[in-house]
C-alpha cells in the first residue's frame, strides 16, 4: 500500500444522544506499516437523522398512489435506504439515473408497468447506470409472466412493507455481488 496514501476504516455506531458527531482516532502505525492508519467512527442519534450513516443503496419507487409511496418511503428510509418516489413515469425517468433498484407498480394510469419499466431501463442506460427493475404486486401468480416481460424480479405481497424490506435486502445482496464481480473484487 506504500505510495497509495493513508488507508481509512469507516465504522458507524448507534448512540443514544441528541446530536450526530464524528470522532477521528489515529492508530499511528510506525515504520510505514501496510495497514490502516486511521479510523473514522460516525455516531448518530437513533431517533433522528441518519445523515451520518452510509446509505444501503438508492431505491426508486414508482406508484400512482401517494399513500403507498409515503408508507414505502418511510419503511425503507428507516431501514437505511435513500428513497426517491414518483407518481409518474416522467418523474421516475429523472430519478432512475442513479438508482440501484426501481420498484414499479404494474397498474399506472395510461401505461402498463412493463411499458414503464422499459422507459426507465432506457433512461438508466442513457445515464450509464445499471439498475434492477422489480414489479411490486399483490398477484404472485403472474410472476413468471412479468419476468418474461423483462422485469428482473417481482416483489409480492404489495402493502406488506416488512416483506418488501426483506425482499429488497436480498436484491441488494445480488446488486453488491454483481458490482464486486464486475470490479474484480469481493462484495462489501
Amino acid at each position: 500500500m506504500r505510495g497509495v496514501g493513508p488507508q481509512v476504516l469507516r465504522l458507524s455506531c448507534l448512540m443514544t444522544r441528541n446530536a450526530a458527531s464524528t470522532r477521528h482516532v489515529d492508530l499511528g502505525f510506525a515504520g510505514g506499516a501496510k495497514s490502516i492508519t486511521s479510523v473514522e467512527v460516525l455516531f448518530w442519534d437513533g431517533g433522528g437523522e441518519r445523515a451520518a450513516m452510509a446509505s444501503k443503496g438508492k431505491i426508486l419507487v414508482l406508484d400512482d398512489s401517494q399513500p403507498i409511496l409515503d408508507v414505502v418511503r418511510e419503511r425503507l428510509e428507516k431501514a437505511g435506504y435513500e428513497v426517491a418516489t414518483a407518481l409518474t413515469v416522467q418523474k421516475a425517468c429523472e430519478s432512475v439515473r442513479d438508482c440501484q433498484v426501481a420498484i414499479i407498480d404494474y397498474h399506472m394510469p395510461g401505461i402498463t408497468g412493463t411499458e414503464a419499466m422499459r422507459m426507465l431501463r432506457l433512461a438508466s442506460a442513457a445515464a450509464n447506470n445499471t439498475c434492477r427493475f422489480y414489479l411490486y404486486t399483490t398477484d404472485p401468480s403472474k410472476s413468471a409472466e412479468y419476468v418474461a416481460e423483462g422485469f428482473d424480479g417481482v416483489y409480492t405481497m404489495k402493502g406488506n412493507t416488512e416483506a418488501l424490506e426483506r425482499q429488497l435486502e436480498a436484491t441488494m445482496r445480488v446488486v453488491r455481488l454483481t458490482q464486486a464481480t464486475r470490479a474484480g473484487g469481493r462484495p462489501r
